[in-house]
C-alpha cells in the first residue's frame, strides 16, 4: 500500500511524494502534481511495489497523453456551474473518479474501462445517485475532450447506469416535524420549523439576514438572493444555485411565526437570521453533530437530514393540490424536469383530474360554438 505526502516548498509551491516499500525497503518518488502522484502510487499498488515496472507504465501513459483526472479537472473549472457545484464536482473527482480510473489516459479509456469503474463504485456501497453523479462529471469531461480533438469518440456513450429507486426520498408529516422540532435545542426551534414550512436549500437559509424578511401587501415573504456556497474554510456567500434559485417564497403561519420570532432577536436589519448561539453563520456539519442528530434520535426519526425538510416541504404542497409548475417556482428549480422527476410519483391522481377537468369543460361547451363554426374552406373552394 503506498502513500502520497505533500512537501511545501520554500517557494510556496506543493510537491508530492509517493511512499511505499520494495523488497522490505522504503522507496520514495516525487512529483510536481497531485494527479502525477495518484497516478503513480496507483501503478506502484498495481505492479505490487515494482518500481521499475511503475516507472516505465507511468512514462507511457504520460506520452499517451492527458488523463481522465486531468480532464475531469480543466471541465470542472470551465464548467457553468456555481463555486458550491464546482465544489461538489471536485470532492467526487478527488474521492471516487481520481482513485478508480483517472490515472487512466483517455486516449486509451475504453466503454469496458467505464462499465468496470461502474461496478466498482456500485459495489463499494455507494447509492444509485453518488454513482450517477460521478458520471456526471465522467461523461461531460469526456464529451469536452472529444469537442477539443482530443479523442474522436466518447467511451462514456452508452454506459449502463444503476437505476435510481423512485421515491425513496423521506417525507415526514406534520407531527412528525413539530415533534422533530420539540426535540432541538431552544435556540434552534425557530430555524428547524422556517426549514420545513418555506422548503429553502440549506445554504439559501444559511445566508439569510433580517432585512430578507419582507411584507407584501400584508403577507409575509422571505427574498432568497443569495446562498452560502462552498465547504470548510472557503465557504462564503455567493449567488442561489441557478436564476430560478432567486425568488419570493410565501410565508405560511408557522414560518411567519418562526421568522418574527428571528427578527425579533435581531438588532439590525443585517443581522443573520438564524445564527448559531454565539452570532455565526450555523455550518451544517456542525449543527448535525451538535444538535441535529441528537434531536433525530430523540425524536425516533433516524437518517433525517436537513434536506428531507426540503423533499418534506414539496410533499405537503403537492398533497394540497400545488400544481407541480407552482412547486417548482417555490422550492427554485430550474427546470420543470427535475420537480416532476422528484415529486411528480405523490401525485398519481394527475391523469384522472385532468380528464375529470376536461370533462367538464366539455359539457360546460355550448353547442353553438360548434354549430356556428365557419368552415376554413368553403364548398365553392378556397378563398380568393
Amino acid at each position: 500500500m503506498a502513500t502520497i505526502d505533500l512537501r511545501p516548498m520554500k517557494s510556496g509551491r506543493i510537491r508530492y511524494r509517493v511512499r511505499w516499500y520494495e523488497s522490505g525497503r522504503r522507496q520514495t518518488a516525487t512529483f510536481e502534481s497531485e494527479s502525477d502522484a495518484r497516478g503513480f502510487k496507483h501503478l506502484i499498488e498495481a505492479s505490487g511495489g515494482d518500481r521499475q515496472k511503475a516507472t516505465l507504465q507511468f512514462a507511457q501513459t504520460k506520452r499517451e497523453g492527458a488523463t481522465l483526472t486531468e480532464v475531469a479537472a480543466r471541465w470542472i473549472s470551465t464548467s457553468r456551474g456555481t463555486e458550491d457545484t464546482k465544489s461538489k464536482y471536485r470532492s467526487l473527482l478527488a474521492r471516487h473518479i481520481d482513485p478508480v480510473i483517472g490515472y487512466q489516459p483517455i486516449a486509451e479509456l475504453r466503454p469496458a474501462d467505464l462499465d468496470e469503474a461502474v461496478q466498482t463504485w456500485a459495489q463499494s456501497g455507494l447509492a444509485a445517485k453518488t454513482v450517477h453523479n460521478i458520471m456526471g462529471v465522467v461523461s461531460p469531461a469526456l464529451s469536452m475532450a472529444v469537442r477539443d480533438k482530443l479523442i474522436d469518440m466518447s467511451p462514456a456513450a452508452g454506459i449502463r447506469l444503476p437505476s435510481v429507486p423512485k421515491g425513496d426520498e423521506r417525507f415526514l408529516t406534520v407531527s412528525e416535524v413539530k415533534h422533530f422540532v420539540s426535540c432541538f435545542h431552544q435556540h434552534y426551534r425557530d430555524m428547524v420549523t422556517f426549514m420545513a414550512w418555506t422548503g429553502l436549500r440549506y445554504g439559501e437559509m444559511e445566508a439569510l439576514r433580517a432585512s430578507d424578511i419582507q411584507q407584501v401587501a400584508g403577507d409575509l415573504y422571505v427574498s432568497v438572493n443569495k446562498a452560502r456556497v462552498g465547504a470548510g474554510a472557503k465557504r462564503r456567500v455567493g449567488p442561489p444555485k441557478s436564476k430560478a434559485g432567486r425568488r419570493m417564497v410565501s410565508l405560511p403561519a408557522p414560518a411567519a411565526t418562526a421568522a418574527r420570532n428571528a427578527m425579533g432577536r435581531c438588532a439590525s436589519s443585517s443581522d443573520i437570521l438564524f445564527p448559531t448561539v454565539e452570532g455565526n453563520y450555523v455550518i451544517n456539519s456542525r449543527l448535525r453533530e451538535r444538535y441535529w442528530d441528537p434531536a433525530r434520535e430523540k425524536a425516533g426519526l433516524p437518517g433525517i437530514t436537513p434536506h428531507d425538510l426540503r423533499h418534506t416541504h414539496a410533499s405537503w404542497c403537492i398533497q394540497q393540490g400545488l400544481d407541480l409548475l407552482l412547486v417548482q417556482r417555490r422550492l427554485g428549480h430550474e427546470s420543470i424536469k427535475t420537480t416532476v422527476d422528484r415529486y411528480g410519483h405523490l401525485r398519481p391522481d394527475y391523469g384522472a383530474v385532468t380528464v375529470s377537468a376536461l370533462n367538464t369543460l366539455s359539457r360546460s361547451a355550448p353547442t353553438s360554438l360548434f354549430d356556428q363554426a365557419e368552415p376554413l374552406i368553403s364548398s365553392r373552394g378556397r378563398p380568393g
